[in-house]
């Protein structure tokens, strides 16, 4: 009887550690982002918190 997809998958050398490692990697990749986005929230509203409104608003936000 023919193997399947699921048994020949785990049965496979190289593909179940190669998920398991794109799996991670996205993960971390995830994580990464979200702390980078809300690092850059607080970096704005200490920004805006120091400078007391003093910058003109075209300024405020850009990288």
């Amino acid at each position: 009887m023919a193997a399947s997809a699921w048994e020949r998958f785990i049965g496979h050398r190289v593909l179940p550690k190669a998920a398991v490692v794109v799996l991670a990697a996205a993960l971390v990749a995830g994580f990464l982002l979200v702390r980078s986005e809300l690092r850059d929230d607080r970096n704005a509203e200490v920004l805006e918190t120091a400078c007391g409104g003093t910058l003109p608003r075209a300024t405020r936000g850009a990288a």
